[in-house]
């Protein structure tokens, strides 16, 4: 949840960034993601050593490549600023 934690303490320092569409939905999808993947993990304690904990960690694997395929496995400021910037550019 790096990227959802780093997002609101932006909020709150700076305010709402002006993102436009296409980097607006692509934030949603990694808060979206970041917040199924945590779901997961905390299911993961609960069917340790039971017949769906492999299917549980196949599901956080996929997950986890979807997000570093949206954020490009960048930190989280540096996410943000190409993020600003390429919704500067149109």
């Amino acid at each position: 949840m790096q990227f959802t934690r780093y997002y609101s303490q932006f909020i709150k320092a700076h305010g709402v960034p002006h993102l436009n569409l296409e980097q607006h939905q692509r934030l949603f999808n990694i808060i979206s993601l970041e917040s199924r993947l945590k779901e997961l993990m905390d299911w993961s304690v609960k069917i340790k050593n039971s017949p769906l904990e492999r299917e549980n960690e196949y599901r956080m694997f996929l997950i986890r490549n979807k997000i570093d395929g949206l954020t490009g496995k960048k930190y989280p400021k540096d996410l943000l600023e190409i993020m600003l910037q390429k919704s500067e550019s149109e």
